[in-house]
């Protein structure tokens, strides 16, 4: 079993043949979802990687050239005066606080893609472009795989959603599990309560189309096992994009750190020389 599989006290989803080609695809399923987790993961830190990597250098670069600058003195309209350097040192602590809040970012991006913040923080982290939808239909994967096993099980809705409430990473998604099997018991349709899901994905928008409730078992494990299925295709889908998302935007944003740095230390140096002459 791999590591990204998560305890639940269900049963195994029937006997025989079936059961070990059923237990087989959830295993690839589970194993599947910690490869892209670990895949975003390392994308995310290789850019992160780069940024502070400009960062550095381009601070080193600012405080290197305001030291040359630093106690020389300069003619301005006659008059002697200390050529000024306090706003070149300002963008360098700037670049540093940029770092810094690279960093939190960054431990707040690998809590989240592991499903380990609660449940405000982690439906604010999901609006962030191609990686949230990424993570979502991770997330979305988790949830519609426990459904599978359980109504295999034939365990009933609100039972097979708080055994998903269990199974699953993302904390909006636990908490919305839990008030909804909640709601099933009280007779809601399944229907409207994956319409109030925290997340918008399209397997999840299908299922609500139907009315499980009214399908025989088998129909219902079929639903359930499309979705899932639906769910990582989808979701390779969007890593290979969130990939290159994330790679030309560190790409792009570091060069331009960089490229930012050697411009201050090029207009500085050209205002030390023009105070020289």
């Amino acid at each position: 079993m791999s590591q990204d599989a998560q305890p639940t006290d269900s049963k195994p989803p029937g006997s025989g043949t079936h059961s070990i080609a059923m237990l087989a695809e959830m295993e690839a399923w589970q194993n599947l979802r910690g490869e892209i987790r670990q895949r975003l993961t390392g994308t995310i830190t290789v850019g992160v990687l780069y940024l502070l990597a400009s960062l550095a250098v381009g601070a080193y670069l600012i405080l290197k050239v305001s030291e040359v600058g630093r106690d020389v003195v300069v003619l301005d309209h006659w008059e002697p005066s200390e050529l000024p350097v306090q706003w070149v040192i300002k963008i360098a602590w700037a670049y540093a606080i940029l770092a810094a809040i690279a960093i939190a970012a960054y431990g707040l991006l690998m809590m989240w893609v592991q499903g380990n913040l609660p449940t405000t923080a982690s439906r604010v982290m999901g609006l962030i472009p191609a990686i949230g939808s990424t993570v979502q239909m991770v997330s979305a994967g988790d949830f519609c795989q426990s459904m599978y096993q359980s109504v295999a099980d034939s365990r009933t809705y609100p039972d097979a959603l708080t055994v998903a409430s269990k199974d699953v990473r993302d904390a909006s998604l636990r908490a919305w599990l839990v008030t909804s099997g909640q709601r099933m018991a009280s007779g809601q349709s399944l229907a409207s309560v994956l319409v109030s899901a925290p997340m918008r994905v399209a397997p999840l928008s299908a299922m609500s189309a139907f009315t499980p409730e009214q399908l025989t078992q088998e129909e219902s494990v079929r639903l359930w096992h499309h979705a899932t299925s639906e769910c990582h295709l989808q979701a390779q889908s969007r890593l290979s994009r969130a990939i290159q998302v994330v790679s030309v935007s560190c790409l792009v944003v570091s060069v331009s750190i960089a490229a930012f740095a050697m411009l201050v230390g090029t207009v500085f140096m050209m205002t030390l020389i023009q105070g020289l002459t």
